[in-house]
């Protein structure tokens, strides 16, 4: 869940691509983070 909250605090951020994202908060590839956004949130993160 750290990950998530860490994932998703940079994702609030104006211009932060989704692949950065992912790989500054521990979920390595950008297709890691969808996954387990649309797995707890039911959404997934857009660019």
């Amino acid at each position: 869940m750290l990950r998530m909250e860490a994932a998703r605090g940079l994702l609030a951020r104006p211009g932060m691509p989704v692949k950065r994202a992912a790989s500054q908060s521990g979920f390595g590839k950008e297709y890691n983070l969808r996954r387990a956004c649309a797995a707890q949130l039911g959404v997934v993160p857009s660019d």
